[in-house]
């Protein structure tokens, strides 16, 4: 960060104090130059001098919403007053992302929405920088305490399960823990078992009903969409606290159980017809969603045998009326790789003669990608190998379509 001035001469005396009769920004983008004006504290009709400028500019980049400040400024005469026409020229931070409120018990949107009106810094978005989470948790703290709460609050990024980029999530600091949990509306599985599962993974966790949700789709939705319903929903999660520990109640929405009506192929999918036999899939047989995974692996499996080692199968399920289950998979096969050259450790003379005449696969072959395990599970059953702890295996590029295989043994 660096702050430097161009400044502009001037008919009044810099070193006398005049007003500031207008401030302007240039260079800000994501911000308004409301923002720009806000972080450097001045204000309108403000008595400044050259060295108060300078201050501003340095309020501007210690503010961590920038990442530096230049400013220059001109004599301006409005009536009968005479003072200074400042602009700041800034470069703002690059790097930023997005954040979330969970307030439990608060109006999270009505938070959201007061200090964001307050300080036109505070946006969706926020710079990667200690100063800037502590102008929001500032802010966050300030508007509760206006609303009658006052609780301390904490920044924490957060990864995003679905791959987007982390998030930076403003929550209390003194959230209850899960302690117990109940379900209602369930039939098809007994509420104990539902208790264990989400306890096990829920247990001593801080609740917010986000993130216990999260939990109930990683957990809970699974043993669901095995027995086919797929639609399942848990439309209520409620919490009663003491002394710190949270006592969770779900509502559960079963849904009708699902049959796999048709799987389409879509993209690079060569021939449906047999890949749809290769797969397995189990056409009429209830929606186990499951079995329904694992066929799509098998299916990605007959690419990669083929040398297709990055294939790409998107799935888009759509459920009907007729509670039949249609899955579409999109396939992208990528680049067709080939196999460079086997690189053997920890084996003796004798042992890596016998393991390099089991290899099959010649340099320029389609690279199976599966073979390798399929060739270790044949080489190990051999008597010369008894002595082996333990055995790894990797494929490492050797160029833009060949991969080399390399062999660990210990």
């Amino acid at each position: 960060m660096w702050i430097r001035m161009l400044v502009i001469s001037l008919a009044l005396n810099a070193q006398q104090k005049f007003p500031v009769l207008r401030i302007g920004a240039t260079g800000h983008t994501r911000l308004p130059e409301q923002a720009v004006v806000a972080a450097s504290g001045l204000k309108l009709k403000e008595l400044a001098e050259a060295s108060t400028f300078a201050k501003a500019c340095e309020r501007i980049v210690n503010s961590g919403f920038y990442r530096s400040c230049n400013f220059q400024y001109q004599p301006l005469t409005q009536g009968s007053v005479s003072g200074f026409d400042l602009r700041f020229e800034i470069q703002e931070m690059a790097e930023t992302q997005e954040t979330l409120l969970e307030l439990p018990g608060a109006d999270e949107a009505a938070v959201w929405a007061a200090i964001t009106k307050a300080d036109p810094l505070i946006q969706r978005s926020i710079p990667t920088t200690n100063e800037a989470s502590i102008r929001y948790i500032d802010a966050i703290e300030a508007e509760l305490k206006r609303r009658g709460v006052a609780r301390k609050i904490t920044a924490k990024t957060e990864g995003d399960l679905s791959g987007s980029r982390p998030r930076l999530v403003f929550r209390p600091a003194d959230l209850a823990k899960v302690k117990s949990a109940s379900f209602s509306g369930n039939k098809a599985i007994d509420a104990s078992r539902l208790q264990t599962a989400i306890l096990r993974a829920a247990a001593d966790t801080e609740f917010t009903e986000r993130s216990f949700n999260a939990l109930l789709n990683l957990n809970i939705r699974p043993m669901y969409e095995e027995l086919g319903h797929l639609a399942v929903q848990f439309p209520s999660i409620r919490a009663t606290e003491a002394n710190g520990d949270a006592a969770v109640s779900v509502s559960v929405e079963e849904g009708p159980v699902y049959k796999l009506g048709a799987v389409n192929f879509t993209g690079d999918a060569e021939n449906p017809a047999a890949l749809l036999k290769a797969a397995g899939f189990r056409i009429g047989a209830t929606a186990n969603w499951t079995q329904v995974s694992s066929a799509i692996d098998k299916a990605r499996e007959d690419f990669s045998s083929r040398g297709y080692l990055a294939t790409v199968m998107k799935q888009n399920r759509q459920l009907n009326a007729d509670n039949t289950v249609v899955l579409t998979i999109d396939i992208a096969k990528g680049k067709l790789f080939y196999f460079g050259d086997l690189i053997l450790s920890g084996l003796d003379v004798n042992q890596e003669r016998a393991a390099r005449r089991q290899w099959k696969l010649k340099p320029g072959d389609p690279m199976n990608g599966s073979y390798t395990n399929t060739f270790l599970k044949s080489l190990l059953r051999g008597q010369e190998f008894e002595n082996l702890k333990s055995v790894s295996s990797s494929m490492k590029p050797a160029g833009d379509d060949r991969v080399d295989v390399e062999i660990r043994f210990r």
